[in-house]
């Protein structure tokens, strides 16, 4: 018995052992690209105008056939309210019309929080791009895709923090506006986002609301699987793979930006080591990667309950989306979402229609959280076309 017994300690020591590598080959493997000097920015001035260019190069990635990209970096307010440096890309197709072009403002989706996460930096940005791209650029439409504050250039990524990502995708447009990319940018602006980006998409369309945009005609926000009711969605994705890493990105990034947050008391003792390796990781192109070593984390990783924690909850619901939108608002969900509660979904499109917004909701029928552009996108296309040629859509729910 004794034998026996050792050697299943010692099998288990074995398999441990592997485990272990495993997880520090993949948090190896997936660790954030170096960024080039592009993202290194120039002093930005302390009265820097937001959307003011300061610097631009072609991107030598791939593109579909005929379009030209480009790398950009802009000003757009940080946390404090500072001018800083924030990176993203556009893509325009010189040839497919004549005259001012309209703009598709992409909010792109999880990634990572830490700086070297850029779609921009990425040789094939095409995954973390608008869909259904090749036919919006065709349409003769720019595609401006902000990176967000802190995943190009230096800073901290203000992770589900409505104002500062509203602010940094409209930046993003007015930054495109000072590029010379062969084609005159249009007033008429739609902006569209995913998951993460969608919670950014209705976020720009409140802070458009609000008269931070001017200069620019809102004319539509479209979010694919927004991540909307923060606390029902955080507490519906626990103990699930995807809602592990989004916790522990979440937590981290939030640690980060509020002084009274702290990832030490948030997360388990066990958990702390491999959430904070994970929290640094990016997602793309190594997402497989990063999955299998997030499920070494725990289930219950969270020490406490932050949605009932008043300093966790006090964020939680600052951060939710809930600004007035004047601009029609579509948003689409899919039905088998493993990531974003539809149940959640649902109640909280209930609830800012009860309070006077109107949201043209579709639940697609079959949709997960990855796949839901495939089958949103051409809506979201045909819907915005109609937007942009001045038309009326259908309201959604009634506007009181």
């Amino acid at each position: 018995m004794r034998r026996l017994l050792g050697r299943v300690g010692w099998a288990i020591a074995a398999v441990v052992v592997v485990v272990v590598a495993a997880v520090a080959i993949a948090l190896w493997v997936s660790r954030p690209p170096e960024a080039t000097a592009f993202y290194d920015p120039p002093e930005v001035a302390a009265d820097a105008a937001p959307g003011t260019l300061l610097a631009s190069e072609d991107f030598d990635g791939i593109v579909p056939d005929g379009a030209r990209a480009w790398r950009i970096l802009y000003v757009s307010p940080g946390m404090d309210g500072k001018p800083q440096a924030v990176s993203g890309l556009v893509l325009a197709d010189p040839d497919a019309a004549e005259g001012p072009r309209p703009v598709v403002a992409w909010a792109h989706g999880t990634i990572g929080i830490v700086e070297g996460c850029a779609p921009s930096l990425l040789d094939d940005p095409r995954q973390l791009l608008v869909r259904p791209l090749d036919t919006l650029l065709a349409r003769g439409w720019v595609v401006v895709a902000t990176d967000y504050a802190g995943l190009g250039a230096p800073g901290v990524h203000p992770y589900l923090v409505p104002e500062a990502t509203g602010r940094a995708v409209i930046d993003s447009v007015r930054a495109a506006r000072a590029l010379d990319p062969g084609v005159v940018l249009d007033r008429r602006v739609a902006v569209w986002g995913e998951s993460q980006g969608g919670h950014a998409a209705l976020a720009t369309g409140g802070v458009a609301a609000d008269g931070y945009a001017p200069d620019i005609e809102l004319v539509g926000v479209g979010a694919a699987a927004p991540a909307t009711d923060l606390g029902p969605m955080l507490a519906s994705a626990q103990g699930t793979l995807p809602g592990k890493l989004l916790t522990a990105q979440a937590v981290a990034a939030w640690s980060e930006l509020y002084p009274e947050l702290s990832f030490d008391e948030a997360v388990r003792p066990i958990a702390r080591p491999p959430a904070r390796a994970i929290a640094r990781r990016c997602l793309f192109p190594n997402i497989a990667v990063v999955a299998a070593a997030t499920a070494v984390l725990p289930d219950d990783m969270l020490a406490i309950d932050v949605a009932t924690d008043p300093r966790w909850s006090r964020r939680i619901a600052g951060n939710t989306p809930s600004a007035p939108i004047v601009a029609p608002v579509l948003l689409a969900q899919g039905s088998d979402d493993q990531v974003v509660d539809p149940a959640v979904q649902r109640r909280w499109v209930a609830a800012r229609c009860a309070a006077g917004q109107s949201i043209d909701f579709r639940e697609l029928e079959g949709s997960g959280h990855i796949d839901v552009m495939a089958v949103a996108g051409p809506i979201l296309e045909d819907w915005t076309a109609r937007l942009f040629a001045g038309e009326a859509v259908p309201p959604g729910c009634p506007t009181g």
